[in-house]
């Protein structure tokens, strides 16, 4: 008698063994669904944004090449909406730039050559070159190697 019940315990712990390892396997493949679901509706979102970024930034440049703005402040400010994450980046790792020192390199992040910049900014050739000598001190580098820098830290 005894060696029946030691077999129906033996099944029962392994039946129910078993059938939990059933149920977690079922609850882990759910999972990845979800999560490759997740991920897909991420990638989807930050395709989306992306394309909400670039038609923002395009209003923003065409605005700029007709000189709808009155100021550059309201084009920094427009700009620093798109680029807010990376504006905050710049003010947190370089103090030392001003408001119209990010602007400048929001312009060029854009896409805007050193004419259209210095025409927006209403600066002379002479003027904004300084700017453009100043900001790279400001960040440690070369003026010559600005754009590059804009480019990387405003995307």
């Amino acid at each position: 008698m005894m060696d029946y019940t030691f077999f129906l315990i033996l099944i029962f712990v392994l039946l129910f063994f078993s059938l939990s390892m059933a149920c977690i396997g079922t609850y882990l493949y759910e999972k990845k669904d979800q999560l490759k679901d997740s991920k897909i509706a991420n990638h989807v979102a930050a395709g989306r944004i992306a394309a909400q970024k670039q038609l923002i930034i395009g209003e923003v440049k065409q605005k700029i090449l007709n000189k709808d703005y009155s100021s550059w402040q309201k084009a920094s400010a427009d700009l620093t909406t798109v680029f807010a994450d990376e504006t905050n980046h710049l003010r947190l790792n370089y103090p030392e730039l001003t408001d119209l020192d990010i602007c400048v390199l929001q312009l060029l992040a854009i896409g805007l050559d050193n004419q259209e910049i210095l025409t927006f900014l209403d600066m002379t050739k002479r003027t904004f070159y300084k700017r453009r000598q100043l900001i790279a001190g400001r960040v440690g580098l070369l003026a010559s190697q600005l754009d590059q820098f804009a480019y990387a830290n405003i995307k």
